[in-house]
């Protein structure tokens, strides 16, 4: 896949496969928590739960991400798709992810 390509559909992957788990991660609960009315420690809680009954590890709190261990395999979580989506040349991802932290920090270095 070409980076033009990816630029116009960055959720398919090289064999026109979706992921689930970025349409997950946006519809599941607070991806960043720092926009809650209420910033209590219940609320924390409560909405990392959520998100993590859904396999949706990561979370932000800000610029602070957030991860849970799963104690198991996520399917999609590293995939193609997921990377694509964190491309360099992409807009800077919203979603809480870890490849969002390099994509950031590749964006800052670049200026």
């Amino acid at each position: 896949m070409t980076r033009q390509e990816s630029t116009a559909n960055v959720l398919r992957d090289t064999k026109g496969e979706t992921s689930d788990h970025i349409l997950l991660a946006d519809s599941v609960g607070t991806r960043d928590l720092a926009t809650l009315a209420t910033l209590t420690e219940a609320s924390v809680i409560a909405e990392l739960e959520k998100r993590y009954a859904k396999d949706v590890i990561y979370t932000n709190i800000g610029d602070i991400l957030i991860a849970i261990n799963p104690f198991k395999v996520i399917p999609g979580l590293y995939g193609e798709i997921v990377s694509l989506h964190h491309y360099h040349d992409q807009p800077l991802s919203n979603l809480p992810h870890v490849f969002r932290i390099s994509q950031a920090a590749y964006k800052n270095l670049c200026g």
